[in-house]
């Protein structure tokens, strides 16, 4: 059965602690043999774990991966962990494994106006998606859902190789800020906004 779910659970680091814990991360996961991907986000404390799951075993993994999660690594921690659940619509280009496995990840959100959703998604497929077809650093893009979380809308998961400024310059090109611009007809808040965070893979 293929993953259509995934898992994302962040953790802000008490400073210099972020390879500690991110080695007691690993050994959770491992334990609980989850093929789970750890990031550092660029120039913060902040890990982030992908998790790939079905709906079969979410509600276990939920539980566990928590208790597990926060006991361990509350020592090392600024606050709670934030875990969302994000369901798996589009994907542009598939990643290598069930979740981004790319050097650099970027995580880019926006909130929907829920009656605009249709319109969004094939306004999406012939702008945005057109453009990631033509951007040879990226190795894998997928659009998400949120399925369980308090961050509502849609989320994309864009893991990249190479120098990070490449793609950061690709998403501030004169084509993609006009793009930017016509989605914002799309977006809630005033002014609508997009979140772009980026993570760097950490190997063990």
């Amino acid at each position: 059965m293929p993953h259509t779910l995934m898992i994302l659970a962040e953790a802000r680091c008490l400073p210099g602690t972020e390879d500690e814990a991110a080695a007691v991360w690993r050994k959770i996961a491992d334990a609980m043999n989850t093929p789970s991907q750890l990031y550092k986000e660029h120039e913060d404390n902040v890990l982030l774990s992908l998790t790939p799951v079905t709906d079969a075993t979410l509600p276990a993994y939920l539980a566990q991966q928590h208790r597990s999660q926060l006991v361990t690594l509350s020592p090392l921690l600024v606050r709670d962990i934030r875990s969302q659940v994000l369901e798996e619509v589009e994907t542009v280009r598939p990643a290598s494994s069930a979740s981004p496995y790319a050097t650099w990840l970027q995580v880019r959100h926006v909130e929907v106006v829920p009656q605009r959703i249709p319109e969004y998604r094939a306004w999406r497929e012939r702008t945005i998606f057109n453009v990631v077809r033509g951007m040879p650093m990226i190795t894998s893009f997928t659009a998400y859902d949120s399925l369980i979380s308090s961050d509502p809308g849609v989320t994309f998961l864009v893991g990249y190789e190479g120098q990070r400024a490449d793609i950061e310059a690709a998403f501030i090109s004169p084509e993609y800020a006009r793009i930017a611009q016509e989605a914002r007809q799309f977006l809630v808040g005033s002014p609508p906004t997009l979140t772009v965070r980026t993570f760097k893979r950490l190997t063990a």
